[in-house]
């Protein structure tokens, strides 16, 4: 049988927590947040909406109504693969998730969950175009990772749904 014994001076244990708890605080200082404040159509959210924690479809639409968007049930809902090499349409629509604070180079080649909504209310009471109004979020492992507006018709255009 073999015994061992440390012998440390105060000095040496008060450093040695003091060490610990600064490792502590840096780490915690650096988990990343996924709830920020937001601007949707111009106008800025007080209260942080939360990016991650969805788990279904109503977590989705929750999401959507906190940001001040009035849906119902999504017209789709399916999984697609964001491709690995992005062509000049993919790195257009992936600017424009760029100027919503998402990039979706992080997740090339990973299959995500799409889910449209059409839009019967807009933020702030902002009125609704004749034609029809779609949402999309884009969620990867309970957590969003993009989306857009795009408004059908005539004069149709896809948008950040924040701004």
């Amino acid at each position: 049988m073999f015994v061992f014994s440390l012998k440390a001076s105060k000095l040496k244990i008060f450093f040695t927590i003091t060490l610990c708890a600064l490792a502590a605080a840096a780490a915690f200082m650096f988990i990343p947040d996924y709830e920020k404040t937001v601007r949707v159509n111009g106008m800025r959210y007080d209260k942080k909406i939360s990016f991650d924690g969805i788990k279904s479809e109503e977590d989705v639409r929750k999401f959507a109504q906190n940001l001040g968007y009035l849906v119902e049930e999504p017209k789709e809902a399916e999984e697609v693969k964001i491709p690995m090499k992005f062509d000049t349409v993919m790195q257009k629509y992936n600017d424009l998730q760029k100027s919503e604070g998402f990039n979706l180079e992080k997740y090339k080649n990973k299959t995500v969950t799409r889910y449209t909504y059409s839009v019967k209310g807009l933020p702030d009471n902002m009125t609704l175009p004749a034609d029809e109004v779609l949402l999309t979020v884009i969620v990867c492992k309970d957590k969003i990772i993009g989306g857009d507006l795009y408004f059908t018709g005539e004069n149709s255009r896809v948008q950040a749904f924040l701004k």
